[in-house]
This record gives C-alpha cells, structure tokens and sequence, in this order.
C-alpha cells in the first residue's frame, strides 16, 4: 500500500506537468553550448562579498528569502515520505532473516556437534570402563599368583617338615614358571631372613642345598631348543652370603631361590638384598605390619632380571607386548618388583614372617589387551605415591611407552577415569612407614584429539552450511527483487524529477505544492465517492459552478511588496531577420541561461521569457525584506552577463551580434499572482506593477538599468541610495503620465571597501550611464574610439567572421578535390574492384573544369 502511495504521488507529479509545453530534455552540442561557469562564478563572490556587507539588510529564516529546493531531492522526499514503513518493515524483515538464519545455522552446527561429542563421550566411557576392569583383573590375577606363591613355600616346609629360614623347593622352577604366566612377572625368587647370628649355618645349608639349581636348568633346558642357552649357565658351586658395604643390619635376606635360574650362582644366589636397597628394615616392618603384596618404586636397575635373562630375549620379551623408542634397551622401559610375605603358617597372617616372595614385574604387561583392536589413541598415565609417572598410549591390544613423563592433553581433565593397584585400604600405614619404599601405584585414563576425532565429522559443518546458504539464498532473492523494484522506482522518480523540474520551472515551489496536495485530495474524494476528480480545464469548473455543486478554490495570493525585472533585446529583431533559426535560438538559450544561474544565485524567480523578454520578480511566492535590493543585484548581473555571452558568440553566430544590447526596467510594488488554470497552465502575474515594469524597460535606454521612483525609495530606505541617480528629463508613460525614474549601477554602491574603509561615488552612477551615453552617440557619429570607430571595429569582425567561414569551406572543397583526384579504379585490401565517380559529376565551375588547387594569394 505504501509502495502504491508513493507512485500515487509520482505520478500526481506528472499529471501535474501534463499541461506543459513539450520539451525533451535534450542539451545543446557541445560545440553550440555557450554557457559561462566562469561568470556563475564571478556571480557567486559578488554576491557573497555583498552578503558580507548587507548582513543588516537581508535577514535569514523568516526574513524570506526564497530557497527553491532540488527537484530531485523534493521527489525522492515524496517517495521516502511515503515508503518509510516499507523501509521500516523491510528492515525488520531483514533483521528476522538474518537473526533466523543465524539461530538455526547456530543451532542446527551445535544439535549435530553435541550428538558427536554425545557419541565420544559416550564411547570413552565404554572403552575406560574396559581398560579399568582389564588393570583390576591384572592385579587381582597379580596378587593371587604371588599369594599362592607364599602359600607353596610355606606347605612345602610343613610337608618336608624344614624349619624357617632352611626352606627349599626342589621343583621351585615348576611352581616359578606357573606363578609367571599366571601374574606376567618376569623373575621370581624366595628370599628367607636370616638372623645375623645364624649366617654360617645359612651358608652351610645353602652349599648343601645347591642341587635345585641343576634341577631347575635342566626344566628350562627341557622346555627350550636354543643351544645358546645351554652355553649361558655357568658351572660352579654356590658361595657364602655377601654383602654389600653398608651399615650393619639384625635380618639378612639372602638370594636363595630364583625362576628363571641365574646364569652364574656365584653373582646372584646369597646376595644379602638388605644391603642392596632392595629389602630394608622398613619394608620388612610394612609386610609385617600389612601382610600383603606390596609395590616397591619403579626402578630400570634389574639385576636379578639380567641374572637370569639374555639382552636378546629380554628384548623379545617386551617386543610382543608395546611398542617403544628402540634406541632405548628393554631394561630401559619401567620395571618395579613386588614384595608378597611369607609366614611361618599357612593362612595366619598373624604367625611369624619369615620371608618374602619378590617378583620383578614389567608394567608392558598391564597395559596390553585393553581394548579391542582397531580402537587406538587413550592416553594410560602410571603414577605412584614415589612421585614416579610414566605414560603409554594405548593403541588396541597393544600400547606404545612414550617415556617417564606425564604426557596427556590436559583439555581432557574433566574426562579423566582413575583406578587403583593395589589391594590394601589402610594407606596411612604405607604414608607412616614406607614413603620412598613402599609405593602405591595408580592408573589415569584419558582420550586424546586423535581419539575425538574417530567421532568427529563434517556433516555438521555440511548441513550449517546448506542451513546458511538456503537462508543466503532467500535473502539475495529478496536484494534482487528489492533491487529491481529500486530501480524500478528509481526510474519513476527520475522521470517524475525531470517532470518535476519541468514543473518548477513554471511554477515556484510553494504552488507547486499545492497542486500536488490538491491532487491528493481529489483523488482522496474520488475514493470515497464523494466528488468527481476536478481538472485545470475551465469547461470543467464551469459545469461544475453551474450545476451548483460550487468549484474548487483557484491558487491565487496577493503579495503587497514584490519587484519585478523586465528586460529586451534592443536591435535582436533585425539581428535575428538575417540569422537562421538554430542561431536565433543559440543566442536566446545562451543568455537565458546565465539568466537562470544568476536568478538560481540571488534567488530570484524566474516568471516567464516571452520573445528576447524576459521577466523576473523577488518576493514571491515567499515575502522577502530585501526584494528590491536583491533585484537590482540581479538586473546588475544579466546586463553584465549579456555583455559576455554576445562578445563570446560573435564569432559563432556572425558579426553584428557584439552590437547587441538590452534595456532593463525594475518597478516595486503588489503583485496579483497564480495559476491560471487550463490547457498550458502557467503561473502569472497580474497588477499595475507587472506594467509599471514593462514600461520602465521599454522607456529605458540600451546598456543601462531603469528604475521607478518606488524602487529608488525602497533602496535608499535599505542604504543603497547610492545604487541610482535621477534620470536628466521625466518619462511619459502610457496611462501614467509623467514619472520620475532613475539609473541604476549597483557598482557604484556607496560600502565598505576591500580593505574595510567606507567609500562614496556620488557622481559614479552618472558617470556609468554618461559612459553608455557617449558610446552610443559615439557610434552613431563613427567618432574614433581607443583609436578606432565603430565602423573599423566592425569591419575587423565581420573580415575576421569571412576568414573563419570561407576557411571551412575551402577545407572541405581540398578535401573533396582529393578525393575526386583518386583513380577511378582501384582494388581494395580484399581483391574486390571498386568504381570511383567522374570528378566532374562531384565537383565543377561553370566552364566545366574541375577545381584544380587552391593557392594562397
């Protein structure tokens, strides 16, 4: 509705200028365009030097004076005016759009991506629930083969009736190899305490008692078929227990029994392991105290591994079960021993401990068949109240050492599961006695990017994007058609600005207003049903009037104070008698439209040109103080402008055209003004004031302004006295008689100078009229003038005018003479024979022969 509105009032706009005489808009060649920018601009520092002076006299605002507003811009406010809610709704249509499109491609991105990050978490979950209980059956299967372990030495003692510490198992290899696969413990051995005071009864047991050693090679060699192996032992009896340097200590826990057998017995078995730093007085004093498997730091330095183990076989060992950096030995990779005791009766932990079972464990072993193959990437994190960490990636059924660091992406915290392994609750009793010794280990479970990013994909990115470019879509749809209704409009808007300022032209802007709001309101009436559209035609509102239905109001004001200009061509209807039609009005075009620019300066309205006339008037359609003194401003400015644009044309438009000249008439007074409605409907003026006018410019004389005596009154009352002077004789004036009447010369204004002084030429006015005086007497009597006469003068421009015309023509006949000099067959570029005219059908003189040369004579 708005959008129709808004076409409504563009086109009320053209209907408006319907009844309008035809003018296509269409500008003159460059060639013939004589229109002075120059001029426009000396116009605009006169008047705003003049402004600067006459502040005082020529008040702003309600002052009045006239701003004719931009066509362009008054219909572009029409439309605006009628399409802001358009604006407005199309606006709000566009933000819903925007925010829509950017909620649902939010929300449609989150929505999928929260059903991965469901699906991960819900997938971690699942496989750190697996890897959890695998590391709790690992130490369950742990801590029962090291418990069944103590529970054989001890029924062995009792079933072979030996007395603690001279316990042996013959088969100890048997039971050994069983507790190592049942628990994945690399090395087993049975060490007994032995009082101090008991060491060589020890060593004479332990040399009497070698021959499980044998027993147990030869099981291993039974079960192998590698002769190196057979090689590796080394032959010899066993030796009394050594110690290492240290302090003295009230137990001795020698080496006694080990699975797999040492290599050299003489290395390993009766080392006392309480002078290594392996069993201390402290540990012994946990067992005893918490009669359970306990952990021992995480350490590489195994030498009862390596007693009993080849570098090549230890290395196999740990390469079927993870990965690692190989340039790292497989003792390199983290090992801890356990310490399970053994007491002197079976199932009585509160009977004498009598020794302990230490089993050399590699962790590799818990870290394997934790997840199913194919399933990689969760980060394992070993620590140990030690302040020991080692991380492994776990990949499947297999996992990869990264090293002694804790080395998992801490963005997963929030994520991370924690399992313990160990089996005794009462923690304060390891934090009391065996901090360093006795360490409680923990396993930490978290995911990592790579893991994530199994359950991640694009889709959600897809889909937002296809959500984001289908609302794109939409929009650019709507731009598209918003633009092409744009352009649509824009072209109504500017057919109805050239209309507009077609319009404009011949009514002000106030008048024309109101033709435009009568409009509205007929075509308002019309909808209702109330009255029939009303028409600028007479026929119309005299039927209307005569049927007694009354009319509509004419648009017609009084304005009491208005001056008006009437100016002429003096000498252009026998200039213009020799002159063609296009150069008639060349020369009209030319001036008047330095007239308009002036008139658009000073803000003067233009009424009408009627011939080489033209009319002007200040004060209306808006009141302004200043009408007279704007007026003459103006009438000051055509004369000069004239001046330029017939001395500029005179070359153009032939000589005599520098002689033209005007007369000008100014007369204030009120002014009967409006639209005369009817077919080429016009604003006109009407009153003793429009004639007073006419006849001071046909009274007047060429090249000088003439003013009435109630316009020199008004410009003294405005300081501007100066301005005129009192013509020598009286005037005659039709239906007035005699009048009084003055020159003007707005130049010789009594004001301020450049440099700020107060300067007065009473006789400058007269000398500016005597000037225009005597170059017409002058002229008429071809008295010399500069040194030369008119005639001279004339005779110069009219030779120079010749010069210039038979120049072109002679250009045009060398150039035909060329052309019929060709020969008159010739063959194009393309083989193709062409025929070339006769010269003398072209071009001949009345004998018959052509024009050979033009020479310069």
């Amino acid at each position: 509705n708005s959008k129709r509105k808004a076409t409504n009032t563009v086109m009320n706009t053209l209907r408006v200028s319907s009844n309008k005489p035809e003018y296509d808009g269409s500008a003159p060649e460059e060639s013939e365009s004589i229109a002075s920018s120059q001029f426009y601009e000396d116009c605009q520092v006169r008047d705003t030097e003049e402004d600067e002076e006459d502040h005082t006299d020529t008040p702003m605002g309600s002052g009045g004076q006239i701003e004719e507003r931009d066509e362009f811009a008054e219909i572009r406010k029409l439309a605006q005016a009628e399409t802001r809610r358009v604006l407005l709704w199309k606006g709000i249509l566009l933000t819903v759009i925007g925010v829509t499109a950017a909620l649902v491609t939010a929300g449609t991105y989150r929505i999928l991506r929260q059903e991965e990050d469901d699906d991960f978490t819900t997938a971690y979950r699942l496989f750190s629930n697996n890897i959890k209980d695998a590391i709790q059956g690992h130490y369950e299967r742990l801590s029962l083969a090291s418990r069944s372990a103590s529970l054989a030495i001890t029924g062995s003692a009792q079933t072979s009736q030996e007395t603690f510490p001279y316990v042996t198992i013959k088969d100890f290899e048997v039971l050994g190899e069983s507790i190592r696969e049942r628990s994945g413990l690399e090395s087993l051995t049975w060490t007994p305490f032995v009082p101090v005071n008991e060491e060589g009864k020890w060593n004479n047991y332990s040399a009497a008692n070698q021959g499980w050693v044998d027993y147990s090679r030869k099981t291993v060699l039974a079960a192998s078929d590698d002769e190196q192996l057979y090689r590796s032992y080394q032959e010899g009896p066993i030796g009394p227990m050594f110690k290492l340097p240290g302090p003295p200590q009230q137990l001795s826990a020698p080496v006694w029994q080990q699975s797999p057998p040492p290599f050299s017995v003489q290395r390993t078995l009766n080392l006392d392991l309480m002078t290594t730093g392996t069993i201390t007085q402290t540990r012994y004093n946990v067992l005893a105290r918490v009669k359970h498997l306990t952990f021992g730091d995480i350490d590489t330095d195994v030498n009862l591994i390596n007693s009993a183990f080849r570098k090549e076989d230890h290395e196999l060992y740990h390469a079927r079960k993870v990965d690692w950096n190989k340039s790292l030995p497989a003792t390199d990779l983290p090992h801890s021993f356990i310490a399970e005791p053994v007491f002197s009766e079976i199932n009585d932990p509160t009977s004498e401990l009598v020794g302990q079972v230490i089993g050399y464990v590699a962790l590799d072993n818990y870290v394997v068949d934790l997840l199913p193959d194919g399933i990689n990437n969760i980060t394992l994190v070993m620590r140990n109240s030690c302040n020991q960490t080692f991380t492994y990636d776990i990949r499947g059924s297999s996992a990869y050492y990264y090293g002694s660091l804790d080395l998992h992406d801490p963005q997963y915290d929030d994520l991370e599961v924690t399992t313990k392994f160990y089996g005794y609750d009462d923690e304060d009793i390891i934090e009391e006695m065996g901090q360093g010794v006795v360490c409680t280990m923990t396993f930490h479970i978290y995911p990592t990017s790579t893991f994530e990013d199994n359950y991640r994909s694009n889709l959600p990115m897809i889909l937002a994007i296809l959500v984001g470019a289908t609302f794109a879509f939409m929009a650019v749809t709507f731009f598209m058609y918003d633009w092409f209704q744009g352009s649509r409009n824009r072209k109504v808007v500017a057919a109805a600005a050239s209309s507009n300022a077609i319009v404009s032209s011949m009514f002000p802007s106030v008048i024309r207003d109101k033709l435009l709001e009568q409009q509205k309101r007929e075509q308002r009436e019309k909808r209702k049903g109330k009255v029939e559209p009303l028409s600028l035609h007479s026929q119309d509102r005299l039927s209307l009037q005569e049927e007694g239905r009354g009319g509509d109001v004419p648009l017609a004001d009084f304005y009491p104070a208005c001056t008006i200009m009437f100016c002429d061509i003096v000498g252009f209807t026998a200039w213009s008698s020799v002159r063609e039609p296009v150069q008639v009005f060349q020369l009209l075009e030319a001036v008047y439209a330095e007239f308009d620019k002036c008139a658009n300066n000073r803000r003067v309205f233009k009424v009408e040109t009627v011939g080489d006339s033209y009319v002007a008037v200040a004060g209306l359609p808006e009141a302004r103080k200043d009408h007279a003194v704007a007026m003459c401003r103006f009438a000051q400015d055509c004369k000069k402008a004239f001046t330029d644009v017939v001395n500029r044309l005179e070359m153009l438009l032939g000589p005599e055209t520098a002689d033209l000249s005007m007369r000008f008439g100014l007369h204030s007074g009120p002014v009967t003004a409006g639209v005369l409605r009817g077919d080429k409907a016009r604003f006109q003026l009407f009153g003793d004031t429009m004639n007073t006018a006419s006849r001071m410019e046909s009274t007047g004389k060429p090249g000088v302004i003439q003013v009435s005596h109630d316009t020199a009154e008004i410009l003294k009352e405005a300081g501007k006295g100066a301005w005129v002077t009192p013509r020598e004789e009286m005037v005659q004036v039709k239906g007035k008689g005699m009048l009084i009447t003055y020159w003007l010369a707005v130049n010789a204004a009594t004001g301020r100078s450049r440099d700020g002084s107060s300067t007065t030429s009473g006789t400058s006015v007269s000398s500016e009229v005597s000037d225009a005086y005597t170059w017409s007497n002058q002229s008429k009597r071809n008295v010399p003038i500069n040194g030369q006469t008119k005639e001279d003068q004339k005779t110069q421009r009219l030779v120079q005018w010749n010069v210039g015309v038979l120049s072109d023509l002679l250009s045009r006949v060398i150039a035909a003479h060329k052309d019929i000099s060709a020969p008159a067959n010739t063959t194009t570029t393309m083989g193709k024979a062409r025929n070339t005219p006769d010269a003398s059908s072209l071009l001949h003189v009345e004998a018959g022969m052509p024009l050979d040369e033009v020479k310069e004579v």
